[in-house]
């Protein structure tokens, strides 16, 4: 597992393109998928991300069940998984202190506390 990679998943393109933009400028090395099955798709074919942001709220395959799926596998057991998303976790059913997720970022993002959440994870 390379400790600098990230799966971003945003189904919004402009988004996707921004936040993956800023975070190579940081060092990171970006993966992306528009969706949920995107993403499922991409750790069945790659090796693990150390990290995954993932947006809650997309069209096909949402947050909620794209972490269901990653969450059974123990594969991906050590994957830190931040969410990103406009809605709370109590309004996507999660509740805080269910372990699925490991931080939970409000958008609009501050991409700041972002970088600084990923480097003490590490």
């Amino acid at each position: 597992m390379d400790e600098r990679t990230i799966l971003l998943v945003e189904d919004d393109a402009n988004e996707r393109a921004l936040l993956a933009s800023y975070l190579r400028l940081q060092g990171y090395n970006i993966a992306c998928a528009g969706d949920g099955d995107m993403a499922l798709r991409y750790l069945s074919e790659h090796d693990a991300p150390r990290f995954i942001l993932l947006d809650m709220n997309m069209p096909q395959r949402d947050g909620v069940s794209t972490l269901t799926e990653i969450r059974k596998d123990e594969r991906f057991c050590d994957i830190t998984v931040f969410a990103i998303s406009g809605s709370t976790a109590e309004e996507n059913g999660l509740a805080d202190d269910s372990g699925q997720i490991d931080q939970w970022f409000m958008k609009p993002l501050c991409v700041d506390n972002l970088v600084s959440a990923l480097k003490l994870a590490v």
